[in-house]
């Protein structure tokens, strides 16, 4: 990707997201397709937490609870990293990055950290976000600086996610 954030994130190389008024990216695809959620229902200290499961299927959980199953065929990240991407757009003014956040109870699995990743992400990239985006937190929040008609509003994790045993998050 470089330095520079592209002003949308479906312009970004083999990317998937899930939000943007009740659609999902696909970036084996390169399709937006609808879904039954949409993150306009977000409130402020609601936690989101995304999990691409060790199969390629991306997971939405909203304070501990499946909202829904994004994107699948995703590639594994032992064969090539992921890395967190945001979009502060639309409703979303701002984001918080929890290094310690636990994944969320699913099923009979109790999540551990059986995996040690050599740069496993911190926070929020200040090489790569967008121009009207501000980090603060030691690059653990970041925010909109303008709710202006300009999309610049796209930031990247600082390193790949974790690898967990049920998948990476």
């Amino acid at each position: 990707l470089g330095c520079s954030m592209p002003e949308t994130m479906d312009l970004i190389p083999l990317c998937w997201a899930v939000g943007f008024g009740g659609q999902m990216f696909d970036g084996n695809t390169q399709r937006w397709t609808p879904v039954a959620w949409n993150s306009k229902e977000l409130c402020e200290l609601d936690r989101v937490t995304v999990l691409v499961t060790s199969a390629g299927q991306m997971q939405i959980f909203v304070n501990g609870k499946f909202r829904l199953d994004g994107p699948q065929a995703i590639p594994r990240a032992d064969e090539k990293p992921l890395f967190a991407l945001v979009a502060l757009a639309g409703s979303a003014q701002s984001v918080r990055f929890h290094p310690q956040a636990r994944l969320p109870q699913i099923g009979n699995h109790n999540e551990t950290n059986n995996y040690k990743a050599c740069a496993a992400m911190q926070g929020f990239s200040s090489a790569t976000k967008g121009r009207l985006v501000e980090l603060y937190n030691n690059c653990l929040s970041a925010r909109r600086v303008t709710n202006g008609n300009s999309l610049h509003g796209g930031l990247l994790g600082d390193g790949p996610l974790r690898r967990r045993r049920i998948g990476w998050y």
